[in-house]
């Protein structure tokens, strides 16, 4: 079964200074996932956290759900996952007007592999001049960062994905200012 942990951090310019942005850094790379409520193991389980300036960067945990191993979109970027023997292939298609600037050179890049009971970590970020888009109002700048976890795992564990890194992980963070 694959577990994909979607996390959105957004922010303005007000949370780029002390003490919203020490706020915004505590945030972690990783939450426990929920455990399903019937207890049956679909072929992918997605679980979505939105972490936001007007929560003071308290976690909104969106409801889990289940998907189908094809892809997974989320806030822009899309994971096209595939089975190759018993590992998982994922690849990251950007979707540049949705994930923001700067511009990526790419549109479709292999993340990682992950050989079965391992886990990979994507980090992408992105600044908007378009509050709107993502409901801040007042204009100016928002800023998002991306941390996008991925489990190969051979059940329904009540994982934890760390704050560390892990063993396979894909960046593409740029200095947003």
């Amino acid at each position: 079964m694959i577990i994909i942990q979607f996390i959105e951090i957004a922010w303005t310019k007000k949370s780029r200074g002390q003490p919203m942005a020490a706020l915004r850094n505590a945030v972690p790379l990783g939450f426990r996932v929920p455990s399903l409520q019937n207890g049956e193991c679909p072929p992918v389980f997605i679980h979505w956290v939105k972490v936001e300036e007007a929560t003071r960067f308290q976690p909104i945990f969106n409801e889990a759900t289940c998907g189908s191993l094809q892809e997974v979109q989320f806030a822009g970027i899309l994971l096209a996952l595939a089975s190759v023997d018993e590992e998982l292939e994922v690849i990251f298609l950007c979707e540049g007007a949705r994930i923001g600037a700067p511009r990526r050179r790419y549109l479709r890049k292999k993340a990682f592999q992950l050989a079965p009971d391992t886990w990979g970590r994507i980090t992408v970020n992105g600044r908007h001049s378009s509050a709107s888009l993502y409901g801040y109002s007042g204009g100016g700048w928002t800023y998002h960062r991306f941390v996008i976890n991925v489990a190969n795992q051979s059940g329904m564990p009540d994982i934890l994905f760390p704050n560390e890194p892990s063993t396979h992980n894909f960046q593409d963070v740029a200095i947003l200012w």
